[in-house]
């Protein structure tokens, strides 16, 4: 999402810029069997992945048709899962769904039930992001059905945080407490880092939906630190989102606003138009309050016109187009967008009556 974003991975290696370079004079200055040309795409592209998605997508692209010429099921499997990272990103949820079917009937053929495990894991990120929390865990669930065959392994790990996830996303902060804790303290035992954050983030929103903004500060500050110098725009778009939210809360603006910041940077490093929209709401969330009110438009109204359907999004967009728009004398757009809210605050809460019933389904 941007939550389970989809693929969030640990791609961001100690120096990866010169890790990068040097790959690269491999590649482009050294012979290789086709073997070793595509290790090292694999390598560029997983070193690139949330990182810099026009290079991930190229190093796949080329990895992929060499795959194929040379019937390698293997890197088939390996560069249409990471192609469709991509796609992910971009929203474009139908492209991404044909490169993670053509490398799950890749991998059925080797019977590598690992492989197989990590594939399911993009196609339950993909359904998460789209807010199809019964599809996802459908096929988180596979994931787990497949312990005896592959042990606690890193997509096992990640399946439970990604469980955890959607119930705190469906209102059931114990249930996503218990898959979250599993999560991390398999992942402290395993050393599984995107565990370990994917854990601290998760529990600091919880913690930040119960009021205790005190604790949910230290656990995304916590995120922050587990990521040190090497950063993944994924983990840093939402540690700042939370951060951000937590000091509008706190009525600290100036302190909000460099947070909401950052989460926009890292929104345009990916290109995400998700996380785009979050960020844009924030600034116009703070720039309202400190009475900013055109630049709390500016903000707002870029939201709206990236995503006016969002139920998730929509009332607070609209909240902040019409109020600013109130302060500025456009009473006429300020009417239009408080009808658009309240439209969206009824289609909210028939949505929050829907989750709460949907997660009474899922079995995990």
């Amino acid at each position: 999402f941007t939550s389970i974003s989809h693929a969030k991975t640990d791609t961001i290696i100690p120096n990866t810029n010169e890790a990068i370079k040097y790959m690269l004079h491999l590649l482009n200055n050294k012979e290789h069997t086709a073997t070793e040309e595509l290790d090292l795409l694999e390598r560029l592209a997983r070193s690139y992945a949330a990182f810099d998605m026009k290079n991930t997508y190229d190093s796949s692209v080329r990895g992929l048709h060499l795959a194929e010429k040379e019937k390698d099921i293997h890197y088939q499997t390996v560069f249409n899962s990471v192609i469709a990272s991509t796609y992910i990103y971009q929203a474009k949820y139908d492209t991404a769904l044909l490169y993670l079917d053509k490398a799950l009937v890749a991998v059925k053929k080797t019977g590598d039930k690992e492989k197989e495990s990590t594939i399911y894991n993009g196609i339950a990120n993909m359904y998460a992001r789209q807010g199809l929390f019964v599809n996802a865990v459908t096929y988180y669930m596979k994931i787990l059905d497949l312990y005896e065959y592959i042990g606690p392994t890193r997509s096992y790990v990640l399946a439970l945080g990604n469980i955890g996830e959607i119930h705190r996303r469906l209102n059931n902060p114990e249930r996503a407490v218990y898959s979250l804790e599993q999560e991390r303290l398999l992942s402290d035992e395993l050393g599984i880092h995107t565990g370990r954050v994917q854990a601290y983030c998760e529990l600091g929103r919880i913690y930040m939906n119960q009021g205790n903004l005190d604790k949910a500060l230290e656990f995304q500050f916590k995120v922050l630190d587990l990521m040190g110098e090497n950063v993944s725009p994924v983990w840093a778009s939402e540690a700042n989102e939370v951060i951000a939210k937590i000091h509008i809360l706190k009525n600290e603006n100036d302190k909000a606003l460099s947070y909401a910041n950052e989460c926009l940077h890292h929104a345009e490093i990916l290109g995400d138009p998700n996380i785009h929209v979050t960020a844009w709401n924030l600034l116009a969330s703070i720039y309202l309050n400190q009475k900013n009110y055109r630049k709390a438009e500016q903000f707002a109204m870029k939201a709206w016109e990236t995503d006016s359907v969002s139920i998730d999004s929509g009332p607070d967009i609209t909240y902040n187009i019409a109020q600013a728009n109130i302060h500025l004398g456009n009473l006429e757009k300020a009417s239009g967008f408080l009808e658009k809210n309240n439209i969206f605050n009824k289609k909210k809460a028939e949505k929050s009556m829907h989750e709460t019933l949907l997660g009474m389904e899922i079995r995990y």
